[in-house]
């Protein structure tokens, strides 16, 4: 399908193009081959079929957006609502501009966006552009820019919709190179900045013709390569910072590795101990059930003798001098009962003195193994700490890389 688009340049033909397909499932690729101008001057893209929604544009349904925020910067998406410094620079009346930013609230305006009433497939507008993006492609002068600077001079470091800054729309339409100077020197970095379709601003500028041989072209690749070695510097300097990292966290580890291990056999001697205490604490209940049988077997012995000696008491002379026997035998058996009660006494002091070891011990082994817990979260922390610092360096690398590339191609 061929779409008759009057627009006197490639990029408002692109626009158009955008807005007469906003009902495309898939966008229409647009290119030089594609696009060419008749006879009348009129700019013709030629657009696949498939490519282009049969609905009638009386069943397209036009949904009122609200104003929305992007970092705290107005974007304007009502159907044709421009700022009227936006409309002087669209007519390229400098002079208007340059009234409108003696004013407050033209100087408001500088920081405002503007977007297309159009949207593309996925709900985003077909454009979005500061004045300083659109003062770019009117080939504004250079004092116009300055002033455009001087009231927002972060406005250098913005990007349209299809992540262009200004001084790459500049290098691409044909701006002067006072502008590109301009621009250059109000933010250098952007030198090495690529747009949605990975241009920099030297590939736009060698895309559209404009002659090497000039002093711009030779400070932007001067700016180029040196923003490019800066960022190599970096890099080398990330990379030691990596290894030494690297080695560190490896001697982190072998240190934990070494504590773990100290602290294991710590424990194990620690449960040997307990074993033997307990195993100890086991003989010592053994040996006082010991005891309480003797007791047993001493009272039951007594009762007999008592029984003995009542009998005796009936009995002649004889009898009264066994009693006197017996009862030396009673003596010695209190003293050897009073021996068993003392010993019976400082088993039971024992016994607590083991219990009370016992529960230090536990209570030791637990603290152990509650550090031991926060050593391995420490650990794996620092761990993932390494990888995500890994990946960003690889992110790092990978863009250092294609820099590399691009340099060597341009040689």
């Amino acid at each position: 399908m061929v779409v008759f688009v009057n627009a006197d340049n490639y990029e408002d033909a692109i626009e158009a193009v955008h807005f007469s397909a906003k009902q495309v499932t898939t966008p229409p690729v647009l290119s030089e081959d594609t696009v060419r101008t008749d006879e009348g001057n009129s700019v013709v893209v030629e657009v696949q079929d498939s490519e282009v929604s049969e609905e009638s544009e009386e069943e397209v349904v036009e949904e009122e957006r609200d104003d929305v925020c992007d970092k705290g910067e107005d974007i304007l998406r009502c159907k044709e609502v421009r700022t009227p410094l936006f409309i002087a620079v669209e007519g390229c009346d400098w002079k208007r501009v340059m009234t409108i930013l003696s004013e407050e609230k033209g100087q408001n305006q500088v920081q405002t966006w503007v977007s297309s009433d159009t949207f593309d497939c996925v709900g985003l507008p077909t454009w979005r552009r500061l004045p300083i993006h659109e003062a770019c492609r009117r080939q504004a002068p250079g004092y116009v820019m300055e002033a455009l600077l001087k009231i927002n001079p972060l406005s250098v470091q913005l990007t349209t919709h299809f992540q262009e800054l200004p001084i790459h729309i500049a290098c691409g339409l044909g701006a002067s190179e006072e502008v590109i100077s301009i621009l250059l020197t109000a933010y250098p970095d952007g030198i090495v900045h690529k747009d949605q379709a990975n241009r920099t601003p030297i590939d736009c500028f060698l895309q559209a013709r404009r002659p090497r041989d000039t002093p711009t072209f030779r400070s932007m690749e001067r700016c180029f390569a040196a923003i490019s070695e800066r960022t190599k510097a970096w890099d080398r300097t990330m990379e030691k910072k990596v290894t030494a990292h690297e080695e560190k966290v490896s001697a982190l580890e072998e240190a934990l590795l070494e504590q773990k291990q100290r602290y294991m056999h710590q424990i194990s001697s620690l449960q040997s101990i307990i074993a033997k205490k307990e195993s100890m604490l086991n003989d010592i209940k053994e040996e006082l059930n010991k005891c309480q049988e003797a007791l047993e077997l001493k009272l039951q012995v007594e009762a007999t003798l008592t029984e003995t000696v009542a009998q005796l008491q009936n009995t002649s002379e004889e009898a009264i001098l066994r009693i006197a026997n017996c009862t030396l035998t009673i003596g010695d058996l209190n003293t050897a009962n009073a021996e068993k009660d003392s010993r019976i006494a400082f088993l039971s002091d024992k016994v607590m003195s083991a219990n009370t070891r016992i529960q230090s011990l536990l209570e030791a082994q637990q603290k152990l193994e509650e550090l031991a817990v926060k050593r391995r979260a420490h650990a794996k922390q620092e761990e993932r700490e390494w990888k995500n610092m890994m990946k960003v360096m690889e992110s790092q690398r990978e863009t250092a890389i294609l820099t590399s590339e691009e340099l060597l191609f341009d040689e």
